[in-house]
């Protein structure tokens, strides 16, 4: 990045959705070879912040994975707390 004079915000987010769409597009292409996975979702809260979280399992060539997919913020009333 220096080569370029440093990075804005623009540049980080393209850069971003790039390497997200890449990986999900990776992660497509996997799924699609395995018999079965599993989607696992977990709300807690942290630091007084609630996320959702969303998690894949899968077997790939006799090596279990588990990947964290994604932690969405959860805003009002959707506290772990709550939730619980």
């Amino acid at each position: 990045m220096s080569v370029c004079g440093g990075c804005n915000d623009v540049m980080a987010s393209n850069y971003t959705h790039i390497v997200c769409a890449a990986l999900l597009q990776i992660l497509s292409d996997v799924l699609s070879q395995v018999w079965a996975f599993s989607l696992a979702f977990d709300g807690s809260t942290h630091q007084g912040m609630s996320y959702l979280d969303v998690w894949v399992h899968f077997v790939w060539l006799g090596v279990l994975y588990n990947y964290h997919l994604m932690a969405i913020p959860l805003f009002d009333q959707h506290t772990g707390e709550n939730l619980f």
